[in-house]
């Protein structure tokens, strides 16, 4: 809008716009970290500290103290449920693609959809997991939150197709093929040359095709946006980007 033109809603409007329609946010941190931030949290952020534990490696304590807490205590609870009302979407893509090292990165992810799923189930009155188009459309009918399960990366899937149904099965409906550097799918964002697609690329996108999974070009290179868009059967999309 330019810097002179008359708003053609005033804030009240705009408010009960926003209200009224069914709100998504396709990238947002993962349900299980975000910006809440418990006493067990606290607690057990402090205990790794002393420990001398990485980030990485106190990750998933504190990931794990989050839903301990919010299956525990009504407080908790609540403080993480007025976060997604402040936040005022029907629905948001968490990422729980489990980290970038091919190594551990399938186990990561299967804990990371299992807290998601913890928290949820503690939440079953206020949230859902989005599984179809129609789950979204009912949780605003409801008044209800719904979580969809993404990837920001397809290290969880390493060099295994098979893996694309299980996760599919957990409840993934959106896959980014790379996070800014290669790996077996496809080039980054960042990677010097820009490549595209590699053979293996090709059929992980035609698998996601198949199991009805979106695919995200968002940190890829232009060129695998490009191969992505005409490997694809289904619309791709850019969840996020500039």
């Amino acid at each position: 809008m330019p810097a002179n033109a008359t708003p053609s809603l005033t804030p009240d409007e705009a408010r009960q716009l926003h209200e009224q329609s069914i709100v998504i946010d396709t990238q947002q941190p993962p349900i299980t970290t975000g910006i809440v931030f418990t006493d067990g949290m606290r607690a057990a952020v402090e205990a790794q500290a002393a420990a001398g534990r990485t980030r990485s490696e106190a990750g998933p304590v504190v990931e794990a103290a989050l839903v301990r807490d919010v299956q525990t205590s009504d407080a908790a609870a609540e403080m993480y449920l007025d976060m997604w009302r402040q936040a005022g979407v029907t629905a948001a893509c968490g990422t729980y693609s489990g980290g970038h090292k091919i190594s551990t990165a399938y186990e990561d992810a299967v804990t990371k959809i299992a807290n998601a799923q913890a928290i949820v189930g503690a939440l079953s009155d206020e949230m859902l997991i989005a599984r179809r188009a129609a789950d979204i459309e009912g949780a605003h009918e409801a008044g209800k939150r719904a979580v969809i399960i993404d990837f920001q990366n397809t290290t969880p899937i390493a060099d295994d197709l098979s893996r694309i149904p299980v996760f599919h099965g957990l409840g993934l409906r959106m896959v980014q093929l790379t996070y800014n550097l290669q790996n077996l799918v496809a080039d980054g964002c960042t990677e010097t040359y820009g490549g595209g697609l590699t053979y293996f690329g090709r059929a992980l996108v035609e698998k996601l095709n198949e199991q009805n999974i979106l695919v995200d070009v968002s940190h890829c290179s232009e060129q695998t946006g490009w191969d992505a868009m005409d490997v694809s059967s289904a619309p791709v999309i850019v969840s996020h980007s500039s």
